[in-house]
């Protein structure tokens, strides 16, 4: 996929409770590049590319990851949220109250690198592989912010990259994509549902830093609580309401609040433009799958209860999971191709994409 500069997106609006990046893991740091209005060189404006105050490395990323069983991971209740990845045939779960602190964990899967990174300020996560565009390479935090997002810089080439926007704004890699790897995010206590062989990041082995302390007050309740200004305020929703955007194939921006037009809508499926897009409030649960298989068939999904980690159930009886991958029917084994997806806060988005359209998400027959 082609992203160019991404000036739209799809998005589902998940309006849920969040989870929420400083604490005791901040440490010296400077940033040379802060941009300082010049846009020479920058693939965004530099007047909203600000330094978060921590310096470059100031908040340290995790770079000799640890991991704990499912069982032994007893320091994450079941109401937390967690970000799950699913590559090379090996499920880890990364919980935000370790990334809360550490924003950046640079992760190996078999013999590759993975990146997984989360921002406490917009709520999002991404996963990226090390070693594309020519370089092999893991990730740090700069310290500097865009429309108050995380911006990584690789440790090879120095360039920018926004996490939200899956490419470099700033560098000798600028305007280069990431090679993406899907996430899914939902509560520790859904994910157990799922009953699914794990690995479970424990916080930073030696740290002293006290996991069980969200470090930002009431940021991901208070809507009008911002650390830094905003591109384009928009204000049709809280700022802090959850969201699900993708960005598809033609750039273009679709969104589907989880409460909208009614709280009463527990759990769905709604297609727009080849993209099922799912939610279960009850669950915590927000993914979106296309409805095209590799083969070129579109498929009509219906919601599959009660049978996590499936979720879908097509016209032709296959089964799919959170993950897009057929567990049984004809298809069994298949994979749907990922999309450019990621959950977060509202109130970055038509500021840092700029077009965001609701869609009224309804029931069937609704």
């Amino acid at each position: 996929m082609n992203l160019g500069i991404v000036k739209h997106l799809s998005i589902i609006l998940i309006f849920t409770s969040l989870l929420g990046c400083t604490g005791n893991n901040i440490g010296p740091g400077s940033n040379n590049n802060v941009p300082g209005g010049n846009d020479e060189g920058w693939a965004v404006p530099t007047q909203y590319v600000l330094d978060g105050g921590v310096g470059k490395d100031g908040i340290r990323s995790i770079d000799n990851p640890a991991f704990l069983t499912v069982a032994e991971a007893d320091f994450i209740n079941d109401d937390e949220l967690v970000i799950i990845v699913n590559f090379q045939g090996i499920i880890k779960v990364y919980p935000h109250k370790v990334l809360d602190y550490h924003e950046i964990v640079n992760d190996v899967f078999q013999d590759s690198l993975l990146t997984i990174s989360y921002c406490p300020l917009t709520g999002t996560a991404a996963a990226w592989k090390g070693n594309f565009s020519g370089i092999n390479t893991d990730f740090g935090v700069s310290g500097l912010l865009y429309n108050n997002n995380l911006i990584l810089y690789d440790r090879e080439t120095d360039s920018y990259w926004s996490q939200m926007k899956f490419f470099s704004i700033f560098g000798t890699k600028v305007f280069d994509e990431v090679d993406f790897v899907p996430v899914v995010e939902t509560t520790w206590g859904t994910f157990k549902q799922m009953n699914l062989p794990a690995e479970v990041l424990r916080g930073n082995v030696g740290s002293s830093t006290n996991y069980s302390s969200y470090p930002y007050g009431n940021y991901r309740t208070d809507n009008n609580y911002l650390l830094f200004p905003l591109e384009e305020p928009d204000d049709r929703l809280g700022a802090k309401e959850r969201v699900l955007f993708v960005v598809d194939e033609d750039q273009d921006v679709e969104m589907v609040a989880i409460n909208y037009p009614s709280p009463d809508l527990v759990q769905n499926v709604v297609v727009s433009n080849d993209v099922a897009y799912i939610r279960n409030n009850a669950l915590n649960l927000m993914v979106a799958l296309p409805t095209i298989t590799t083969d070129g068939v579109t498929h009509t999904f219906e919601y599959k209860h009660n049978a996590l980690p499936v979720i879908l159930i097509d016209e032709e009886g296959n089964e799919w999971d959170v993950f897009g991958k057929a567990v049984s029917g004809p298809r069994t084994g298949e994979q749907l191709t990922p999309i450019y997806s990621m959950v977060g806060y509202f109130f970055p988005i038509s500021s840092i994409f700029r077009e965001a359209n609701i869609i009224n998400y309804r029931p069937i027959g609704g």
